[in-house]
């Protein structure tokens, strides 16, 4: 049985954030920049502008590299379906394994050290892209999912976090995240949920209170 003064303190921290929308969590991401880490960021939000705002004109900026991770979207016959066979989901999940793009070869996530922190930015809208994900693949884009499409990808966002969580990944980690309320009940004089108890935004009710068992360090 170790004892704790065998425990190493020099593990990579595994960090979720949560907050609002505008209440700076991508920005934030500057002065660790500045300090010197390599950022790469899983870009969902498309909003990485913030940073490039930032440190516009400081030597920082050469130490973000982000990647956008977005699907592109068509109105046909009256409903909103990605062009194509979306692929921001699988995007992610493939540059965990090799982080390859065109002019960019980081190899996999795996082999980063701690002088490097990834970013996912965020996890409220990489879990919509699952769910789109999985939308397509059923043939159901467009409509209202079954509760399978919704377990099918709450397990794969579920999966992300666990890849994300295990020793394998030794780089540091940030999970961005807006809130979402889960449970509680509508009262009808004050018209207002209470008692709902706020979580990471992602999918379903019994996912969110679950994410939080994968970080080490949570921010709000």
């Amino acid at each position: 049985m170790p004892s704790l003064t065998e425990y190493s303190t020099q593990k990579p921290i595994k960090m979720l954030c949560v907050g609002d929308s505008g209440k700076g969590k991508t920005g934030a991401l500057a002065s660790l920049a500045e300090m010197g880490f390599k950022i790469r960021i899983l870009d969902y939000d498309n909003g990485v502008g913030i940073l490039a705002s930032i440190l516009k004109g400081k030597p920082a900026l050469s130490n973000v590299i982000y990647e956008p991770c977005l699907d592109t979207f068509q109105s046909v016959a009256g409903k909103i379906i990605p062009k194509g066979m979306p692929t921001a989901f699988s995007k992610g999940l493939g540059l965990l394994t090799n982080w390859k793009t065109a002019g960019i070869d980081l190899g996999p996530v795996s082999s980063w050290g701690k002088d490097c922190i990834l970013v996912i930015d965020s996890l409220s809208h990489m879990s919509n892209a699952a769910l789109v994900f999985v939308l397509a693949m059923n043939g159901r884009s467009g409509e209202h999912p079954w509760q399978s499409d919704w377990g099918q990808a709450m397990d794969m966002v579920e999966s992300m976090l666990k890849i994300l969580y295990s020793d394998q990944i030794k780089c540091h980690v940030i999970v961005n995240a807006h809130i979402t309320y889960v449970g509680g009940a509508w009262e009808k004089e004050s018209k207002q949920m209470i008692g709902a108890k706020p979580y990471p935004n992602t999918l379903g009710q019994k996912l969110p209170p679950k994410v939080g068992q994968y970080f080490n360090t949570m921010l709000h």
